[in-house]
């Protein structure tokens, strides 16, 4: 057990501490707050769970406090690792919904232990063999679809130029490259339309990392990170945009935490920089898009977009709740209507899970379109090309799904 320090009550919390994987599954109360939304939330017993995982298998071993006394059970050698064991710990979205529950009365850090766990199938050699294989990918072509690299930025519309070297450098990311182009020509589009100059890293632009680490190969996804980090620094940029929140939290929490190589320009999402080109008037909006919407948030835009400190009552950064929904509610003629699992309380799309569990994934997206159709709306629009690319192949035309680049495109 790591050390922690009890200090008296202050006008924060009562107890600081020191993370590590064995003091968090012991401290763990089995209180169960991980597997519902906190009864102050709840609008409705049909969308009141928040535990995909728990949802689709209804195993306790498959919710954040099952996992917990799996970890436990691990470390005091009650439990030896199997296949088995292993598959279970990865039939999770790491969505980090559990964490949220689980802060709203406790100081822990159950989404760190599921991650660590990874780290240790790892080790032990019960990685799964679909995560192997897009592991070798990466290494291979730097992008997780065993695409070849220089094709990564053929989806560029004929009339966009970046340019050999500017301020700002857009990082496209692999699943808004290979998966869903349209979304990286949309945004490209956008910051043309604002007269943005920027430039793009080409076949030297290699994936984040984040598929590794959250699977648990961490010093794949430390490579990663660093490799992209020295080019862009070579380049001279002061920021980097990305329409991938898995990209954006890689840059700034991953690589912060583990990257040895220092960045040298700032970090955005998509979203940040067209809420400031808006502000500026750089950017404005001139046709109207008569819709219906309902917004998504994304685990790694929302509660997983800012480390967290004991005593922060919100988890992730509170602009990106805001700024999305602001720059909808901006556009002419587009009405936005909220589900019930909203912001830090949202319900994961499914994440990337679908690499080895396909039948998860899509139970787990099919469910949370259900909710984006009880609220009447016409479409759901999200700001994650992961989040776009699962609805769409869960939606089957029974709603549309935009990424929110596309509709300020349609405004524009």
């Amino acid at each position: 057990m790591s050390e922690f320090r009890v200090g008296l009550p202050s006008d924060k919390r009562w107890m600081e501490y020191k993370y590590s994987l064995a003091w968090v599954v012991q401290a763990c109360s089995r209180c169960s707050n991980c597997k519902h939304l906190h009864g102050w939330r709840i609008k409705s017993h049909r969308f009141s769970t928040i535990c995909p995982s728990l949802d689709y298998y209804l195993f306790d071993s498959h919710s954040s406090q099952g996992r917990m006394d799996i970890g436990l059970a691990l470390i005091s050698g009650k439990l030896k690792m199997t296949q088995k064991l292993a598959e279970s710990l990865y039939q999770c979205t790491l969505c980090g919904a559990c964490d949220v529950m689980c802060k709203t009365q406790n100081d822990m850090e159950p989404l760190k232990v599921i991650r660590e766990l990874r780290e240790i199938c790892v080790d032990l050699g019960f990685g799964l063999p679909q995560h192997k294989a897009f592991i070798e990918s990466m290494k291979n072509y730097g992008n997780p679809f065993g695409k070849p690299n220089e094709k990564r930025f053929a989806w560029m519309p004929k009339e966009v130029e970046p340019l050999p070297k500017a301020d700002v450098v857009y990082f496209v990311g692999c699943t808004t490259a290979y998966l869903r182009p349209e979304i990286a020509r949309a945004s490209v589009k956008v910051l043309n339309s604002a007269g943005v100059k920027f430039a793009v890293l080409g076949s030297e632009e290699y994936c984040c990392g984040k598929p590794a680490y959250k699977q648990g190969y961490t010093e794949v996804a430390k490579e990663m990170i660093e490799r992209n980090i020295r080019i862009i620094n070579e380049m001279g940029a002061k920021v980097l945009v990305t329409s991938c929140p898995g990209c954006y939290t890689s840059f700034n929490e991953f690589a912060d935490d583990y990257s040895d190589v220092k960045k040298e320009f700032e970090v955005l999402h998509l979203s940040h920089f067209v809420d400031s080109l808006i502000d500026e008037g750089k950017l404005k909006f001139t046709k109207s898009v008569n819709l219906k919407v309902t917004y998504h948030d994304p685990c790694e835009l929302g509660r997983l977009s800012k480390k967290w400190t004991p005593g922060t009552e919100v988890l992730g950064d509170p602009r990106n709740y805001e700024i999305p929904r602001k720059i909808l509610k901006s556009i002419p003629g587009l009405e936005l209507v909220e589900m019930e699992r909203i912001k830090e309380y949202s319900y994961c799309c499914g994440s990337d899970v679908g690499w080895a569990f396909p039948d998860f994934l899509m139970r787990t997206s099919r469910h949370r379109l259900e909710e984006a159709r009880a609220t009447g709306a016409e479409a759901i629009v999200s700001w994650c090309p992961t989040c776009i690319n699962n609805f769409k192949h869960a939606a089957r035309g029974r709603i549309r799904v935009y990424d929110v680049a596309e509709i300020i495109e349609k405004a524009l």
